[in-house]
């Protein structure tokens, strides 16, 4: 029985003129900033330039041409002047420096702090203790404990984009409570320009290798990094090794970054977008400065009339007794001679421009960094209540995605886990079943600090009924406060237990109550309401012996 015979499928005549046949290869773009004609857009014409404003070439949009290259090609190429730039600014800049600060006070505080989540309670306070014990002993250089290389590391990705932690694993004889400690490495150890493939085949790009497969890992995962042995800008070193490159395994390494573009590598200074026009900022503030300080070194000047009797600038009869500059002081005589007047010089102003001109470009340099005007300048004069908590929440949300995004998720969980590993190998704990069950000793809660509120009556009030009600557990309360909730207890009974023995007397808990109105808060929103509103007028206005209706 023969097979049956393959449908054939039509192809219905073509309306209109027809596609050209589709070449048999596909071009290359001559530059990442041009793109490569095709039939598509040679046959759609003039139409498909002028769909979208943003794509006509006319001329005031000539000259934006940008590139088609990904944010690691603009990295590799130009990363290391961006990320000098950023750094020069960081140290000289006063607006950077106090974006700086705040970013890092924000972001990490008094540090993001672990909350085991063993159900064993004995287990529980084991690992608390010495966890607690080795953030004493965390940093390698032994210049400040874990949370403060939080803070640095929240400052290096502040600065440069990214920063990196290498685990130093150490020996017993070192008497340490866990035998790990923390290197920081900044950006600049990392070349950005550092690409080719290695003798096993891996790709190196921008000094990260990754895997081709062949070395047992999965392709495309991080296999190491090529660090410069010695900082490139360190000039107080006197001995430099031979090698210029150390390869670190990727087990061995923290990389902390924001991805902002898929497949980013490397990361990018959180100030680029702001940069040039702090930097432009910061010129004319020093122009205007240079201006008002050299008309105020000049309080007056002596005219000299060539009509009168007496000397005359130039003349080559008279004698020249040098420049006159005078010192005067408050009450002093000035004796002038024949021909000679005085003009008292205006230093003038900085211009009525200045103080909307400085505002409007900060507010702009403050939007590119994502932080709040009045953190970066320190000015809260046209601020209010309202327009203070709706920037801080604002703020609150950038900055808890950064928390858990890169904070927690690229440093705090893997050096838990090193450090976890090394404890148990060391025997430092004993954690029974932990090399068959790793993960369920390894579960954590990691806890920012708390934040601090314009109004913090309403916020605790809030929190109070959200709890009577079962909306939220209190619990949840005590973290947002930077708090273990089982810690908080502890203290809390233990408090209990020593008031009642000492007869102490403590005053019940105050009931819900309705929001003041005499707050700080709800005076000033009674007092903005009250500005807006047209006042009387005096014809309005009741008579002391007129009751109003």
């Amino acid at each position: 029985m023969s097979a049956p015979a393959k449908p054939h499928l039509r192809v219905p005549a073509t309306v209109g003129p027809t596609l050209p046949a589709a070449p048999a290869t596909i071009p290359v773009a001559p530059s990442l900033g041009a793109s490569t004609p095709d039939p598509f857009t040679s046959r759609i014409g003039p139409v498909g330039s002028n769909g979208f404003e943003a794509t006509r070439g006319s001329r005031r949009l000539r000259s934006w041409n940008p590139t088609n290259a990904n944010l690691n090609s603009l990295l590799a190429a130009s990363g290391d002047t961006l990320r000098r730039r950023a750094l020069d600014a960081a140290r000289n800049n006063p607006y950077v420096t106090s974006a700086l600060a705040s970013f890092k006070a924000h972001a990490v505080g008094t540090g993001i702090k672990p909350s085991f989540l063993a159900t064993d309670p004995t287990y529980k306070q084991q690992l608390q203790e010495l966890w607690s014990d080795w953030t004493d002993e965390a940093d390698a250089d032994d210049a400040t404990d874990f949370y403060g290389l939080q803070a640095v590391m929240a400052g290096g990705l502040f600065n440069s984009g990214e920063s990196f932690v290498r685990f130093r694993f150490r020996r017993a004889a070192d008497g340490l409570s866990v035998p790990l400690q923390l290197q920081l490495l900044p950006s600049i150890m990392l070349p950005l320009d550092l690409n080719r493939i290695e003798p096993n085949g891996n790709e190196t790009r921008c000094g990260i290798e990754f895997s081709s497969g062949a070395d047992g890992l999965t392709p495309g995962k991080r296999a190491a990094y090529w660090f410069y042995r010695n900082h490139p800008g360190d000039f107080t070193r006197l001995t430099v090794p031979g090698e210029m490159y150390v390869r670190v395994p990727a087990g061995e390494v923290c990389h902390l970054f924001l991805p902002e573009e898929e497949g980013q590598i490397r990361g990018k200074p959180w100030v680029a977008a702001s940069l040039v026009r702090l930097y432009l900022i910061d010129l004319f503030d020093d122009a205007v400065l240079a201006k008002m300080l050299t008309t105020q070194l000049f309080g007056i000047a002596i005219t000299k009339n060539p009509g009168e009797d007496g000397p005359v600038p130039g003349d080559p009869d008279q004698p020249d007794d040098g420049d006159r500059v005078l010192s005067l002081t408050s009450g002093c005589t000035l004796e002038l001679l024949p021909g000679e007047g005085v003009q008292v010089i205006d230093p003038g102003e900085a211009g009525h421009s200045y103080e909307p001109f400085e505002y409007r470009n900060l507010t702009a340099a403050a939007a590119g960094m994502g932080i709040p005007y009045a953190n970066v300048t320190g000015d809260v004069s046209k601020a209010n209540y309202s327009s203070m908590r709706a920037s801080q929440v604002e703020f609150r949300r950038r900055i808890e995605q950064l928390q858990y995004m890169c904070l927690v998720f690229q440093f705090c969980r893997p050096v838990l886990k090193a450090w976890m590993d090394q404890a148990v190998i060391s025997g430092a704990i004993v954690l029974p079943g932990y090399r068959q069950r790793p993960r369920s000793w390894q579960r954590t809660k990691w806890i920012p600090p708390k934040w601090d509120w314009v109004d913090p009556l309403k916020d605790r009030q809030a929190e109070q009924i959200a709890v009577i009600e079962r909306w939220k557990a209190r619990s949840d309360v005590v973290d947002a406060e930077g708090d273990d909730v089982e810690q908080v207890d502890a203290r809390i009974a233990a408090d209990q237990a020593r008031e009642k023995r000492l007869g102490i007397e403590v005053p019940r808990p105050l009931a819900v109550m309705p929001v003041s109105e005499k707050t700080p808060a709800k005076k000033q929103e009674q007092d903005e309401k009250a500005a807006q509103e047209p006042s009387q007028t005096s014809a309005d206005a009741p008579t002391p012996t007129q009751t109003p209706a």
